[in-house]
């Protein structure tokens, strides 16, 4: 178990994670959209069984429960329910609208269904069901931004009040259930710092902080630096966050939503984003319209299973012609004989022209549709400067290709609009040129087209989408109704174009190499992809050619609290700055070069446990501090990568400084708002640096020290008894330490 501890800490990115599972079962409620066999996930012996070995949490909708909603569950299917999920140790949860409507506001808007709290909780426990989530419906969107009809606008004390007040009945029924909260990232302007505003404000109001932070995420915009912008915001917080992996094609069939889902979660997490602690697969969608067999890679278990495939790494390094690496599982195991594509796209210059394809149906009995080109709308923000070329549809009868050879003539351009919409001709041919502020915004519509009912379609777009414009705008095929308004549109954002360079099979050891040609002027990413198989998952890695590693200013932090500070031998520390290799975790303690990166400190090797690869917010390694660096007062730290060093970072080394990961009970279970320690109780404070035996106070009271010291690389066991006075939100003190914590202690009767 300690060692387990060790992984999940000094990785500082495989949390120990909680699965939900969210199917939606078609009714009247939600106009009969869903999974047809949704109840038959409750029958004994239901063909999930490995998919419900990983679900710890399903999570069912409110609507479930209320018997004046249409569709609502008797009392004997939810018995059926709460029995298996008993059987099974799957805890339930209820996504639940907490803000109370009124006839000044909220009246119809998603979030606003407080007034049911206590006719939800009695109902669930009258027939014997163990509420232990409520996962909030979108509170701070709907009560904060939303500003739609019967929009409410309060406050962030208004929403978290409210909210805070309803909960409590439930709570009354249930008083030990978790409540988190789901929101959609990104919203609207400013929405980070509006969240921000309101998790602060529920903590305020609730007397601790969320527990949980659900993303329901666009994916269709910039959605990588969006989720990146919010994680940190609630790990500056220590807010476990979770991600909605849906499928965003709501239009198509049900392999198609499946694999959209699965693109999901592997373009987030093998793509160096840091692994949630709670995964969520969910939908609200017509597709998938079945759950089950999960051996069905069009059933929506099948997705649960496909997430906990094997994970393993690639690497990548590259000189001025070839790239090469190495394709192996997580334990260290070489995969042979798999096919590794190499790609690039461009970070810089005026970019390349490329083809981009947008497929998708057309809705039935719809039989006209425009094509957009859209510009810092619709939540889109940045500079623009493309060309568009052409646009070619084509569905199972009928096909248009439209072009600009009479310019902009037939072509209707947003009259408010302050964006430049220009024609314009170069060796490519004749195009739209369109260019853009980010206060700039504009969208050129062209002349209704016939599309086939019920078919699937392609749009082909002849374009150049520079690196600077990445995210600014989309393409858009808008299905018109009868009346001409819009029913809805599918969507493909600006990006540059993914050029591919080559192929190769893996050897025998798993070592490929790819020679290559530059693609042209202009900086440019290469990108190593491996597909994966059914028990494999997919793979990336990413590296700059030639690119020098650089360590950011201030970018060596400690790898427990990420502050600038003094360094003990034995301490985990993190590096932040760019082109530090490529992601990759350790397999084994003694890992001196992880994703093609190595680190010195004071000239000595240091072991790594996790390089990222390239983030949006650049890279992360975390390396630990040579025991034979003790002695020394400051020392340098560099980093090389493909034989080339960065410039060194100085850090100041000393003894007798330890920082805090992490506080757990004696099951190694954490200490939380949700879980305090009690009086008396000995826990388990986990840490990094210095461990010599410290002295430790909580509230100033001394608390008996049982056990300090080194039980991995890198990690301090600091076992000590909470005093029994000890009450509330209480500040834990380490005397080799130079901060403050605070320790969450069960609040004693009376107080």
């Amino acid at each position: 178990m300690k060692l387990l501890i060790r992984f999940l800490l000094l990785t500082a990115i495989c949390p120990a994670q909680t699965v939900w599972f969210s199917p939606i079962v078609p009714a009247a409620w939600n106009q009969n959209i869903g999974s047809a066999d949704y109840l038959n996930l409750f029958v004994p012996d239901a063909p999930w069984a490995t998919a419900a070995s990983h679900v710890q949490v399903f999570k069912m909708y409110m609507q479930m429960f209320l018997p004046s909603v249409p569709g609502s569950f008797s009392d004997e299917t939810l018995q059926q329910i709460f029995a298996y999920l008993k059987s099974h140790n799957i805890a339930l949860a209820v996504e639940f609208g907490p803000l109370t409507p009124s006839a000044a506001c909220g009246a119809g808007v998603e979030g606003f269904a407080g007034e049911v709290a206590l006719q939800l909780a009695t109902r669930i426990q009258q027939l014997g069901g163990n509420l232990q989530y409520i996962a909030m419906d979108e509170p701070f969107y709907f009560g904060r931004i939303y500003t739609g009809p019967n929009a409410c606008q309060w406050s962030p004390q208004e929403v978290a009040a409210d909210a805070v007040q309803n909960i409590a009945q439930i709570k009354s029924i249930f008083p030990n259930v978790i409540v988190g909260d789901i929101e959609p990232v990104p919203a609207t302007a400013n929405w980070l710092s509006r969240y921000a505003s309101c998790i602060d404000a529920w903590k305020a109001a609730a007397g601790s902080p969320l527990p949980f932070f659900h993303f329901d995420v666009d994916w269709n915009d910039d959605w990588r630096s969006n989720v990146e912008s919010m994680r940190q915001e609630l790990a500056q917080r220590s807010i476990p966050f979770g991600i909605i992996y849906n499928g965003w094609n709501t239009d198509q069939s049900d392999a198609a939503w499946v694999s959209d889902a699965e693109n999901h979660y592997v373009d987030w997490e093998a793509k160096g984003g840091t692994i949630p602690g709670h995964v969520i697969f969910q939908s609200w969608y017509p597709y998938p319209d079945h759950v089950l067999p999960e051996t069905d890679p069009t059933a929506f278990t099948y997705l649960i299973d496909s997430y906990f495939r094997t994970r393993i790494t690639l690497t990548l390094t590259s000189l001025t012609s070839q790239a090469s690496g190495q394709l192996m599982v997580s334990q260290g195991s070489p995969i042979a004989s798999a096919p590794v594509s190499l790609t690039a796209q461009a970070t810089s210059g005026s970019g390349y022209l490329a083809t981009y394809v947008l497929t998708g149906s057309v809705p039935e009995a719809i039989t006209s549709a425009v094509i957009q080109t859209c510009v810092n709308e619709c939540g889109n923000t940045g500079a623009t400067d493309i060309n568009v070329y052409s646009f070619q549809y084509a569905d199972s009868a009928s096909q248009t290709t439209l072009k600009f050879a009479s310019g902009l003539n037939g072509w209707g351009v947003d009259g408010s609009g302050t964006a430049i919409v220009q024609a314009a001709s170069d060796s490519a041919g004749q195009s739209m040129h369109i260019t853009a502020t980010p206060s700039q915004r504009t969208f050129v519509n062209s002349t209704a087209l016939r599309v086939t009912p019920g078919s699937a379609f392609t749009l082909t777009i002849q374009a150049r989408v520079p690196p600077s414009s990445a995210g600014s705008g989309y393409f858009a095929l808008v299905f018109l109704q009868a009346s001409g308004t819009e029913l809805r549109r599918s969507t493909l954002g600006f990006a540059p174009p993914t050029l591919t360079l080559g192929t190769a099979q893996t050897a025998s050891d798993g070592t490929y190499a790819v020679s290559y040609v530059s693609p042209g002027a202009g900086d440019f990413q290469l990108q190593a992809f491996y597909g994966g198989t059914a028990t494999l998952w997919p793979a990336f890695a990413s590296a700059s050619p030639n690119a020098v590693p650089t360590i950011s200013t201030n970018g060596v932090v400690n790898g427990a609290d990420f502050k600038e500070e003094t360094l003990s031998p034995g301490a985990w520390f993190s590096i932040f700055g760019q082109n530090l290799g490529t992601a990759a975790q350790w397999t084994a303690p003694a890992t001196y070069t992880l994703g093609g990166a190595g680190v010195t400190v004071c000239g000595l090797s240091a072991v790594l446990s996790y390089n990222s690869g390239p983030r949006t917010t650049g890279w992360q390694l975390n390396a630990l501090v040579p025991d034979a660096a003790s002695g020394q007062t400051t020392c340098p730290v560099i980093v090389t990568v493909a034989g080339q060093a960065s410039q060194p970072a100085t850090v100041n080394i000393g003894s007798g400084v330890m920082e805090l990961f992490v506080i757990t009970h004696a099951d190694y279970t954490t200490v939380a708002d949700a879980s305090p320690a009690h009086p008396a109780e000995e826990v388990i404070a986990w840490g990094t640096g210095d461990c010599t035996t410290p002295t430790v106070t909580v509230d100033m009271q001394p608390a008996a020290v049982v056990y300090s010291g080194r039980t991995e690389p890198g990690l301090c066991q600091l076992n000590f008894v909470v005093p029994s006075a000890a009450n509330g939100e209480s500040q834990l003190r380490i005397s080799t330490s130079p901060s403050v914590y605070t320790l969450p202690v069960a609040r004693q009767a009376g107080t």
